[in-house]
């Protein structure tokens, strides 16, 4: 969760700050996202199933995510940022 919040605010703010430092640290935070995807829903207990809630508010989070990774790589390659 950690890697997931801190990757994504630092991304974040990396993209405003126009710096190349943050697409790394954007697919980190996917990464977190999808590692705390796989824990809450494969891995967890049986009969603590999530609510339709819960599946929303986490695919929501991986689709922010994963844009803002796209966002990165085309700021990249459009030379947007340094």
């Amino acid at each position: 969760t950690a890697i997931a919040v801190w990757g994504g605010a630092l991304g974040s703010l990396g993209l405003i700050l126009r710096k190349r430092w943050a697409t790394p640290l954007l697919v980190a935070s996917v990464a977190g996202v999808v590692l705390q995807d796989i824990s809450l829903f494969a891995m967890g207990p049986a009969e603590a199933t999530p609510e339709a809630a819960a599946f929303a508010i986490q695919g929501m989070v991986l689709l922010i995510a994963v844009g803002l990774v796209l966002l990165a790589r085309k700021a990249t390659a459009q030379r947007w940022i340094a």
